[in-house]
C-alpha cells in the first residue's frame, strides 16, 4: 500500500478550502477532483494507523444511544435543512451534519459489495461531508488537519471500529452504515468517548418518509418529523434551483414528491410522527422548535434560535427570497403540473390554491410528464454507456 504523510493530508486540505471558498455556489469538476484526492488520502493515511479498542463504558453508551434516533423527512424544499440545523446545537442531540441519503441513493451503491467495499464508500462519502456538508459555507467545520493530530484521521479510525462493531452486535437489516456513521461521529465530538449527555440522534434525508417502515423495524422506539409546505412554493423553488445551475427540470422529481406527500399523509396521524410545516416555521420560529422539543420531551434553549452545525453558526442554507417566489408566473401546465405532484396534500392548501378541474388537459399534463421523465431515464442510460 502507498504511504501517505500527513503533509499531504494537509497540502491537500489547504488546496481543497481554497476551491471551496472560490466556487460557494457549485461543485465543479475541479472542486470534486480536490475533495476526493484529500478524502483518499485521509482513508488511506488513517487505515495504516494503529487500530482502536472500543471499552466497555462507549459500548454502553453506544447501545443506550443508537436505540433513540429521530428521522427527519420531507420533499426538498419543505425546509428540512433549516429545521435540522435548528435542533443541531441541542445539547441532547447528535446531529449527524450531513444528509445519509441511505435509501435514496446509497442501497444501490452498496448493493453487491462485500463490507470492506461498503466501508470504503461510507468513508470516502463522509470524509467529504465533513469537510463540506452542505455546501454552503460551513466548512472543515471539525476543525484543521495539523502535523500532531487530524479529526478527520480520528473520525476514520473510529468509523472502522464501530463498523465491525456495529455488524457484531446490533440486528440492522437497512442501516449499519448509517448507525456506524452516527457512533464514529459522536465518538470524535466527545474526543474518543460518547457523550452520556446524548438522548436522541438526529438524521435528516428529504424522503425518509418514503423508508418510515424500514426505519421503524431497525429502530422501534423511533421518532419521526417530517416537513411540509405548500406544493406550489416547492416547485418554486425547485425551478429556481435548477435554472440556477442551468439543469432542466426533472421530471421524476413530481412523480417522486407525490409519493413522499402519499406516505407523509399515510403516516401523519402516528403517534410517533410530528408534522411541522415550513410556513409555521418561518412565522414563529421558536414556538414551532419548542412543539418539535415537547414531542421528544426535551427543553428549549436559546441556541435552537439559530442555525448550527455541530453547534457552530452556519450561513443561511436558502437562497430563494420570498421576492423572487411572488414574482415568478407560472404557466397552465405547470399549474397543472404542480396539482399532480402536490395531490395528497392539496386539501391543506385549498385556501391559497384552487383545485384544477381534471379536465383533459390535466390528463395531458401529467402524460407530459411520465414522457419527460422516460426520456430523461433513457438519455441519462445513453450518456452512461458512451463514456
Amino acid at each position: 500500500m502507498k504511504q501517505t504523510s500527513i503533509k499531504e493530508i494537509i497540502r491537500l486540505e489547504q488546496e481543497l478550502e481554497v476551491c471551496l471558498l472560490k466556487q460557494r455556489n457549485g461543485l465543479s469538476k475541479e472542486l470534486l477532483n480536490k475533495r476526493e484526492a484529500w478524502s483518499r488520502e485521509v482513508l488511506a493515511y488513517a487505515l495504516q494507523q494503529k487500530e482502536w479498542h472500543l471499552d466497555e463504558k462507549n459500548e454502553i453508551l453506544a447501545k443506550n444511544l443508537i436505540k433513540n434516533p429521530v428521522f427527519i423527512g420531507g420533499c426538498p424544499r419543505s425546509g428540512t435543512t433549516l429545521f435540522s440545523n435548528l435542533l443541531d446545537g441541542h445539547p441532547e442531540i447528535c446531529y449527524l451534519p450531513s444528509e445519509t441519503l441511505m435509501f435514496q441513493v446509497f442501497r444501490k451503491k452498496l448493493k453487491y459489495k462485500d463490507q470492506h467495499e461498503q466501508f470504503k464508500i461510507i468513508a470516502n462519502d463522509w470524509l467529504q461531508r465533513l469537510a463540506s456538508p452542505t455546501n454552503w459555507g460551513s466548512y472543515f467545520f471539525m476543525g484543521r488537519t495539523t502535523e500532531n493530530e487530524s479529526p478527520y484521521v480520528k473520525f476514520i479510525i473510529y468509523l472502522a471500529a464501530w463498523w465491525k462493531w456495529v455488524h457484531q452486535n446490533l440486528r440492522l437489516q437497512h442501516t449499519s452504515p448509517i448507525a456506524s456513521v452516527l457512533l464514529a461521529y459522536a465518538t470524535l465530538n466527545g474526543d474518543g468517548m460518547i457523550s452520556s449527555r446524548y438522548r436522541f440522534w438526529l438524521e435528516k434525508s428529504p424522503g425518509n418518509e418514503s423508508f418510515y417502515n424500514y426505519l421503524k423495524s431497525d429502530y422501534p422506539d423511533a421518532r419521526f418529523i417530517f416537513l411540509l409546505r405548500n406544493p406550489v412554493n416547492v416547485f418554486k423553488s425547485l425551478v429556481h434551483i435548477f435554472k440556477d445551475i442551468e439543469i432542466s427540470f426533472p421530471a421524476h422529481l413530481l412523480i417522486k414528491n407525490r409519493s413522499r406527500y402519499k406516505h407523509l399523509i399515510n403516516h401523519h396521524k402516528n403517534e410517533d410522527v410530528q408534522i411541522v410545516t415550513y410556513e409555521n416555521l418561518v412565522q414563529d420560529r421558536k414556538k414551532t422548535i419548542k412543539n418539535a422539543l415537547s414531542f421528544l420531551n426535551l427543553m428549549y434553549h436559546d441556541i435552537n434560535n439559530l442555525q448550527t452545525i455541530n453547534g457552530s453558526k452556519t450561513e443561511k442554507n436558502s437562497s430563494f427570497s420570498a421576492a423572487k417566489k411572488d414574482t415568478m408566473l407560472l404557466t397552465n401546465m405547470q399549474k397543472l403540473s404542480i396539482y399532480f405532484m402536490g395531490q395528497p396534500v392539496w386539501h391543506l392548501y385549498t385556501d391559497n390554491n384552487p383545485v384544477p378541474k381534471k379536465s383533459g388537459e390535466y390528463y395531458f399534463a401529467v402524460m407530459v410528464i411520465y414522457i419527460k421523465n422516460y426520456l430523461q431515464k433513457a438519455i441519462k442510460k445513453v450518456k452512461r454507456l458512451l463514456i
